[in-house]
């Protein structure tokens, strides 16, 4: 499966950090409509089976370019669901809504949303993925909550990148996050299926036996992918598409 995390987009990088690359002049404003009309060809080109897109870059591709591309869906202030089927069983993928400030936490209610929609969905299926923009402090805090619930959270917004991390005190939630601008991607490979605490519900990860992971930087050790430069060119713009 391809995930894409939140804040992928130029439209939503002056949110925290002001970028001085960034062709947004203002939070208010949109990036021009052929950049939107380049990422929605780049996006469609990548195959996402879901992706986080937040209200003010899903107005600048509706806009731009006249429609949001496929695998995304658009994440406001509540929690977004998508189901999808594998050779192990229905994967539950919940998308995580934008807390008050893009970036950072999320409101009390928004944490009992997730949790609840998360219990919901959890009946349903083998595996249970949470897809974050909440940031690296919040998303720490809520790490005990989750424990039962989802088995593996997806970070995203500010904070730093890591291949993975499994808290001692709740080792059933498998936590990545990557890294900003495109720069690295999170993959993880799930070698067998963990087995499940019979009194909490959670995973029992282990690392090298139930899975594998690892933060691949983009580098200049990858190969370019053709189709990709006919879409963004040799020397793509600095930051998201």
């Amino acid at each position: 499966m391809i995930i894409a995390g939140p804040y992928e987009f130029l439209a939503d990088l002056p949110y925290s950090h002001g970028d001085p690359d960034s062709p947004v002049s203002a939070a208010s404003a949109l990036p021009p409509a052929k950049e939107a009309r380049r990422a929605l060809k780049a996006h469609t080109l990548l195959q996402v089976d879901a992706g986080w897109l937040s209200p003010k870059a899903a107005r600048w591709m509706k806009t731009g370019a006249g429609s949001i591309p496929p695998g995304y869906l658009t994440v406001d202030d509540r929690p977004v669901s998508r189901v999808i089927t594998t050779r192990l069983g229905k994967i539950g993928i919940l998308l995580f809504p934008q807390g008050p400030e893009p970036g950072k936490k999320p409101t009390p209610d928004q944490e009992q949303m997730v949790l609840a929609a998360g219990r919901a969905l959890r009946a349903e299926v083998v595996l249970l993925l949470g897809v974050s923009p909440w940031g690296l402090v919040a998303e720490t805090r809520f790490l005990p909550k989750a424990e039962g619930i989802f088995d593996c959270i997806l970070g995203g917004g500010e904070g730093v990148a890591f291949a993975h991390f499994l808290s001692d005190k709740n080792p059933g939630v498998l936590w990545l996050r990557p890294d900003g601008k495109g720069r690295a991607v999170n993959i993880v490979e799930l070698l067998e299926m963990p087995k499940r605490n019979p009194q909490s519900g959670a995973f029992t990860w282990i690392d090298g036996v139930t899975f594998r992971s690892s933060l691949e930087f983009l580098d200049s050790s990858y190969p370019s992918d053709p189709a990709m430069q006919k879409i963004i060119g040799t020397q793509p713009p600095t930051g998201a598409l």
